[in-house]
C-alpha cells in the first residue's frame, strides 16, 4: 500500500473566471558580436517560472475576494505556496490521464535508496530535465521496469522524493501523475472596483514568480 507524507503548505485559491498567462524563463545572456553573431550563455540549467492572472472580464467580487484574503494570509510577497501552473501540470499532456508510465524516476544522488520524481521536455535528441518537488500525492502511480503499477512506496509531497517499500517488485522506473509548483506573490495587488450594488463587479490583476528551491 502506497504512503503519501502530506505537504501541509497553502494551494493559490481555485480561480476559474481568472486567465493564467506562464512564462517559464531561462537566463541566457547575450552578447552582440563584430559582424552580427553573437555568444548566447545560459546562466540557468532549470526554467523559473513567472504567472500574470487577472479575471476575463469584470467579475463578481467573490473570486476576487478569495485571492485577496489570500494575499494576506501568505503576507503579501513574504511566503511561498503551491500553485497549479495550468498550462503545464501532468506528467502527460494535457488532454491526457496520467499513467504510471509517462515519465522517468531518476535514483536521488543525495540518498540512493531513493528515487525522484522528473519530467523530460524533449525535441529530438534534445532532452531537459525537470525535478518534481510538489507533486499531488493523490494522483501519483508508480510503475517497475516492465511497467507494473506498484503499491509499496512512500511519497513526500514536499520533496518529490519516493522512498521503495519490501513488498516493491522489480526495480522503480516511471511515474505519472499530477503536480504543483512553489511560488510566491511578485507585485503588490491592485483590486478594482468598477460598480456598487448587492453585488459589487471588481477586477485584480495578480503577479506569481516560482521560488527555486534547493534539491532535498
Amino acid at each position: 500500500m502506497s504512503t503519501i507524507i502530506a505537504d501541509t503548505s497553502e494551494i493559490f485559491p481555485n480561480c476559474p473566471t481568472f486567465g493564467f498567462v506562464a512564462e517559464p524563463e531561462y537566463l541566457v545572456k547575450i552578447t552582440s558580436r563584430e559582424g552580427g553573431y553573437e555568444r548566447r550563455d545560459r546562466k540557468w540549467a532549470r526554467p523559473k517560472l513567472t504567472v500574470s492572472a487577472s479575471p476575463t472580464g469584470d467579475q463578481s467580487s467573490d473570486e476576487i475576494e478569495d485571492v485577496m484574503s489570500f494575499w494576506h494570509a501568505m503576507g503579501g510577497m513574504s511566503s511561498g505556496f503551491r500553485f497549479k501552473d495550468w498550462t503545464d501540470y501532468k506528467s502527460c499532456k494535457l488532454t491526457k490521464t496520467p499513467a504510471a508510465t509517462d515519465m522517468p524516476l531518476e535514483s536521488d544522488t543525495n540518498s540512493p535508496a531513493k528515487f525522484r520524481l522528473v519530467k523530460q521536455y524533449t525535441a529530438g535528441s534534445v532532452i531537459q530535465v525537470r525535478e518534481i518537488q510538489r507533486p499531488l500525492g493523490s494522483s501519483i502511480k508508480i510503475a517497475n521496469e516492465v511497467g507494473a503499477v506498484q503499491s509499496a512506496w512512500t511519497l513526500d509531497e514536499s520533496t518529490g522524493l519516493v522512498s521503495i517499500g519490501g513488498g516493491f517488485s522489480g526495480t522503480p522506473t516511471s511515474w505519472g501523475g499530477e503536480f504543483y509548483v512553489w511560488m510566491r506573490f511578485d507585485a503588490q495587488l491592485n483590486p478594482t472596483i468598477s460598480s456598487w450594488g448587492k453585488q459589487p463587479i471588481m477586477n485584480v490583476t495578480v503577479q506569481l514568480k516560482e521560488i527555486r528551491v534547493p534539491l532535498a
